[in-house]
């Protein structure tokens, strides 16, 4: 498995490595859509020992405005 989760304040938090594995890509995948801003990836919500998190809500948001791209 490439990362792991985390949980803080009720929210769960997800690494790079299970994103990856949300989208069915490779984690290098996720790394250049973050340093692609026609992507739009959000930016982490928080970084502990440089490790970036992004919480389920974000990943959602990032999601919906996918769907909404023509």
């Amino acid at each position: 498995m490439y990362g792991f989760e985390k949980s803080q304040g009720g929210k769960r938090y997800f690494t790079r490595g299970l994103i990856a594995a949300r989208y069915r890509r490779h984690p290098r995948t996720i790394s250049r859509w973050q340093n692609d801003p026609s992507v739009g990836f959000p930016p982490p919500d928080m970084t502990i020992n440089d490790r970036n998190y992004w919480s389920d809500e974000t990943l959602d948001a990032f999601d919906a405005s996918r769907r909404n791209k023509p």
